[in-house]
C-alpha cells in the first residue's frame, strides 16, 4: 500500500526536521557512529564555521567543520605528539589514525599533522586525539574569530531551529 503524495511529503519534511535537530542533541540514530576518514573535496555540504582548537606549549593547531552533521578534523591540522593523558578508548583511536597515516609525525619533528580529513564521532574524541588526552570538546574547540564554545555554538542551532520546529507544513 502506497501513501498518498502529501503523507509522504510529511514524512520527508519531518525527516529531514529530525536529521537536523537529533545530532545536535546527541542522538546519532540516523547517521553512523563510526569515525571514518573523509577525501576533501567529495561535494559534501559544509554547514558550520570553522572551530579552533590550540594548545601552544605542545603545538597542538586543529581546525573542524561538521560536515553533513558529523564533526570533521581537517587536514593539516597538528596535534600533540604523543598520548600524555590516561588510557581511555580514544588511545585506541589515537593509536588507529597513526597507524594507517592519518595522523602522521610533522617534518619538524615536534607534532603530529592530520594526512587528510577526518571524521570523530563527537568533538570530544577529536579533542582528545589533538590533545593526547582525555577532553570536553563542546568547551575546548571555539568558534573561529568569535571565541564562542562549540557548546554554545549548537546551543545557539537549537535555538534558531526551535520556532521552524513548532511550524507544520501546510496540508493541501
Amino acid at each position: 500500500m502506497q501513501l498518498p503524495e502529501a503523507d509522504v511529503s510529511d514524512m520527508e519534511y519531518f525527516i529531514s526536521q529530525a536529521r537536523i535537530v537529533l545530532p545536535v542533541l546527541g542522538v546519532n540514530m540516523l547517521r553512523s557512529t563510526a569515525a571514518r576518514t573523509v577525501e576533501s573535496g567529495g561535494g559534501s555540504s559544509v554547514d558550520s564555521p570553522i572551530f579552533v582548537l590550540t594548545q601552544p606549549r605542545d603545538g597542538v593547531e586543529g581546525f573542524a567543520q561538521e560536515v553533513d552533521g558529523e564533526f570533521t578534523v581537517r587536514a593539516g591540522s597538528r596535534a600533540r605528539l604523543t598520548w600524555s593523558g590516561v588510557e581511555t578508548s580514544t588511545t585506541a583511536i589515537r593509536g588507529q589514525l597513526e597507524a594507517d597515516g592519518t595522523l602522521a609525525v610533522s617534518a619538524d619533528g615536534k607534532t603530529r599533522e592530520f594526512s587528510r580529513d577526518h571524521v570523530f564521532t563527537s568533538p570530544s574524541a577529536a579533542a582528545a586525539v589533538l590533545l593526547g588526552r582525555s577532553s570536553n570538546g563542546r568547551l575546548e574547540w571555539r568558534v573561529q574569530g568569535s571565541g564562542a564554545s562549540y557548546g554554545d555554538w549548537q546551543a545557539n542551532q537549537i535555538a534558531t531551529l526551535a520556532p521552524s520546529l513548532e511550524e507544520e507544513p501546510d496540508e493541501p
